[in-house]
């Protein structure tokens, strides 16, 4: 088999892009793109299968999702001893409890530190534990539902779309709100989970924030945060331009390897190390370097079926020739390599390490590197656990296959 092809095979059975990149780099002829077109098909129907087996197997079971955001309205019959000031009851709080909002003579207002509490006040508070809300309870009075929430007559709870870029990458401390206006965010929305809104938390475009605001400001609170749905498609070409010449730099820096040669991260691992490094920064001055998930979803699916057309149109005839030559063989080896490499992940996960089931669906998908396989483990496991496993073990799997294939190209070219 030549060479090309086992390279290619390698790529397609890890369905890595950035791999076949790198093997093409080394080759310098299209011999990777028909392995990598063989083996490709079964790089991501083999996990998948693999993970319905192993499912069936195992039986996992997974506890209900837990709700992330929990309110309670207290009714004050005790205060802490020299003095009820709402900043010195703040700090004898649970932790994560948060005060949203205060009824004092039959009125709500937003929390003020200095506001000197009362025996018969109420509270509103928001909390990421049922338990916090119950041991703040305990601690102050007693739960007193709907005491708060019923009158909206100073303070009117909305719900905006955060659609500025100014607004994202930045700390909620940071972020300043319009002048002569009252605004207090009681929660966030992101997707499909709600975040209680503590201090370091950055927005994103697309969140959805709860706010309590003067039923007179509504107007000033959604031109602060754009409130239009349409920017979660958006992103800056700013920022994706500048990131990508960033990366394509980085992957065109040599990194010598003693006794074989150099090698690169290529135009696949240097965007890849650029983005990690620009998604941690967040912000740099006016640029945001976070893109909308929609966006992001679909720009990388146009450009992965830009890129497979490219292959397939490019070694179409090379691979019908190929195939009609070696037969099954190809696809056999592909096959091979991709079922010992999750066989190991699963066998090591599950046998040898004992990781929570979800955990190991994420690793898994990580190692092999395809979304689609991702979005199959999520069904599997209908926990965020998946995607935080891929997002841990994707990026370094991805830049060990791409140097691997590399060295191993540079050391059979030179034997």
């Amino acid at each position: 088999m030549r060479l090309g092809h086992t390279l290619g095979l390698f790529a397609g059975s890890m369905t890595s892009t950035a791999t076949l990149q790198a093997a093409l780099d080394v080759m310098k002829n299209n011999e990777p793109s028909i392995g990598y077109s063989v083996a490709y098909p079964f790089g991501v129907i083999g996990p998948i299968l693999c993970f319905y087996f192993l499912t069936r197997k195992v039986k996992p079971g997974f506890p209900p999702k837990p709700a992330r955001f929990h309110m309670g309205e207290i009714t004050i019959e005790r205060l802490p001893e020299g003095g009820g000031a709402l900043g010195k009851l703040i700090a004898l709080l649970p932790e994560g409890v948060q005060v949203a909002t205060v009824r004092q003579d039959h009125r709500n207002r937003l929390p003020d530190p200095d506001l000197e509490l009362r025996v018969g006040d109420a509270l509103m508070i928001a909390a990421d534990r049922s338990e916090a809300i119950q041991e703040a309870a305990t601690l102050l009075g007693r739960l007193d539902p709907g005491r708060i929430a019923k009158d909206r007559a100073d303070l009117s709870y909305q719900r905006f779309f955060v659609s500025k870029a100014a607004l994202t990458g930045r700390k909620l401390d940071e972020i300043p709100m319009p002048a002569g206006t009252e605004i207090r965010i009681l929660h966030v929305r992101r997707y499909d989970v709600d975040l209680v809104p503590s201090p370091d938390l950055m927005l994103e475009i697309g969140d959805r924030v709860g706010v309590l605001v003067p039923a007179d400001q509504i107007a000033a609170a959604r031109s602060h945060f754009g409130d239009t749905v349409k920017s979660a498609a958006e992103f800056s070409y700013v920022s994706v331009g500048f990131g990508m010449v960033l990366g394509v730099l980085l992957g065109l820096v040599p990194i010598p390897i003693p006794g074989v040669g150099t090698v690169s991260l290529g135009i696949g691992g240097g965007p890849l190390i650029v983005a990690l490094i620009l998604g941690r920064l967040r912000r740099t001055g006016p640029i945001a370097w976070v893109m909308p998930l929609p966006a992001n979803i679909v720009l990388r699916n146009f450009g992965l079926t830009l890129f497979l057309a490219t292959v397939g149109i490019n070694s179409g005839q090379a691979f019908v020739t190929t195939v009609a030559s070696q037969g099954p063989l190809l696809l056999i080896i592909g096959a091979l390599v991709l079922l010992t490499t999750v066989s190991i992940v699963l066998g090591v996960g599950v046998y040898v390490l004992k990781l929570p089931y979800d955990d190991l669906l994420g690793v898994a998908s990580g190692a092999t590197g395809n979304p689609a396989i991702l979005v199959y483990a999520t069904r599997m496991a209908p926990t965020e656990w998946p995607d935080i496993g891929y997002a841990m073990i994707f990026p370094s799997a991805t830049i060990v296959k791409v140097i691997a294939v590399q060295i191993i190209g540079l050391i059979a070219l030179a034997g």
